[in-house]
């Protein structure tokens, strides 16, 4: 699996988030209802339109993970669009993504399985030998369009890197 490597300027994010526990695998049953609830309320609709604006990721939702905790027990997860300056972003969340060296991976499959088995190949094979080693920063779900329950929706996983030293 050979990712794509690009360097992306820095850009803002609007959405909504939640602190999400890792315990159990929680993450991966409490992400999906968050993005049904999402849907439901309204939000997503206006954050479709929010990500037809986008310069780095034009018509694109995301999935940011940020703000690890120091034992890797949870994170924000904030299900976000680009937001350029000027946007109406009243009523979310906002966040600074900051300029960075993403690896993006393309996942294929409907998430959370699809991101699941990016994920472990990331770390148990591509990290160990790629050399480059990840990078502070959120690490990022890029969704296009279609249906993301369809074996073959195909999406990406940006994962911040640096060289190792």
């Amino acid at each position: 699996m050979e990712p794509r490597i690009a360097d992306k300027p820095s850009f803002r994010v609007a959405g909504k988030s939640r602190r999400i526990s890792m315990k159990d695998g929680e993450n991966f049953r409490v992400i999906p209802q968050f993005w049904r609830e999402t849907v439901e309320d309204g939000a997503h609709s206006r954050l479709v339109a929010l990500a037809a604006t986008g310069r780095v990721c034009p018509n694109r939702l995301l999935g940011v993970c940020s703000d690890f905790a120091a034992d890797m027990s949870e994170f924000t997860y904030m299900i976000a669009a680009e937001a350029e300056a000027g946007a109406d972003t009243s009523g979310l969340d906002e966040k600074g993504v900051p300029a960075l060296t993403w690896a993006a991976f393309e996942a294929v499959g409907p998430p959370p399985e699809a991101i699941k088995k990016v994920m472990e190949t990331i770390w148990s094979q591509w990290f160990p030998s790629s050399g480059y080693g990840p990078a502070d920063g959120p690490s990022l779900e890029v969704y296009p369009g279609g249906d993301p329950m369809k074996a073959d929706y195909r999406f990406e996983v940006w994962t911040p890197i640096k060289k190792k030293a």
